[in-house]
């Protein structure tokens, strides 16, 4: 279940009434759901104060706000380190000091670890917001010792790269006059599967250049045992971010469908709007049925996947029955 961040604010005031606050909530959603804005309405609320330009925070001495800031555009150790020391401060003026961290999911695997034990002994009089999109990336034990909030993605999606490159490969491959026959047919799983490559090479090299970066500067004061764990946990983050990104190009081809399907009903609503002229198109060339039964291939694949698989060999199956 996913709320909007007025839902989730009323969430938080009762338990605030009752009560029943707890010590750390990881909210979660999509780049524009709200989260910042919750996170902000939520200080406000547990301090009972109202929404100033001295509120905010970035200026009220009890929020404690840290954001990736290092070269790597990662949350480093001494962050978290300097943010448990305010914590355990006496707050200055309101009620509840809350830490937030934005982009929790830039956390290094060295300061998830610090992180951890201000989660199993938070501070007094102390309140733990996370915001991340990507909550897959985070260690169970971080996410296991929070209350999720999870929010609705926004009216307007904001898309990946690689979902943009599938959206204009799918417009132009239907725009294309030739019979989908079974050259076609491989030829646009082999283009699928490129972006996924390209995908999963962006994303492996960015998490390589920083494993090197904290390798350096660990070097000579880490154990070896230590830095093999470093290692491992950055195998974890893009085996994570991989799978999440190859999970987004499979809903989106199911999102393609399904406004096909809906513009059979003339649906006042569609997912891609920007491709209403398409999927209106090929609603006049099948019967719905026929839009289900593809529907149910892609589903099946993303099934097939989750199973484990062999991709190429399930991409094939499925694109023949989805896209024929």
């Amino acid at each position: 279940m996913s709320f909007t961040p007025q839902a989730a604010l009323d969430l938080i005031s009762r338990a605030c009434d009752d009560a029943r606050l707890g010590h750390a909530y990881l909210i979660t959603g999509p780049a524009g759901s709200g989260k910042r804005a919750l996170a902000e309405a939520i200080f406000l609320r547990v301090n009972r104060l109202p929404s100033t330009d001295d509120n905010t925070l970035e200026a009220h001495p009890d929020a404690h706000p840290i954001s990736a800031e290092s070269k790597s555009r990662r949350i480093v150790t001494e962050q978290i380190r300097e943010l448990e020391r305010s914590l355990h401060m006496k707050s200055s003026r309101a009620a509840k000091k809350v830490g937030v961290i934005f982009d929790a999911d830039r956390l290094q695997p060295a300061a998830s670890n610090a992180f951890l034990k201000t989660l199993e002994e938070p501070p007094s009089d102390s309140l733990l917001l996370l915001l991340t999109a990507s909550p897959e990336s985070l260690l169970d034990t971080i996410l296991s010792r929070c209350l999720i909030l999870p929010l609705q993605p926004p009216a307007t999606v904001q898309r990946s790269e690689w979902e943009i490159q599938l959206l204009n490969l799918l417009s132009l491959w239907f725009a294309d006059p030739a019979p989908r026959d079974l050259p076609r047919i491989f030829g646009l799983v082999r283009d699928f599967q490129e972006i996924l490559q390209r995908c999963k090479e962006t994303i492996a090299s960015e998490y390589a250049a920083e494993l090197k970066a904290e390798e350096k500067a660990l070097k000579g004061v880490a154990e070896a045992r230590y830095l093999e764990k470093i290692e491992e946990q950055y195998d974890a983050l893009t085996s994570a971010r991989t799978l999440r990104e190859r999970s987004g190009l499979l809903e989106l081809l199911t999102t393609w469908w399904a406004d096909v399907a809906r513009q059979h009903t003339a649906s006042p609503h569609l997912d891609l709007p920007d491709f209403a002229i398409q999927t209106a198109w090929l609603a006049t060339q099948e019967d719905a049925i026929a839009t289900l039964e593809r529907l149910e291939a892609l589903e099946i694949l993303k099934e097939n996947l989750n199973y484990n698989l062999n991709e190429p060999l399930a991409l094939e199956s499925a694109f023949l029955k989805a896209f024929r």
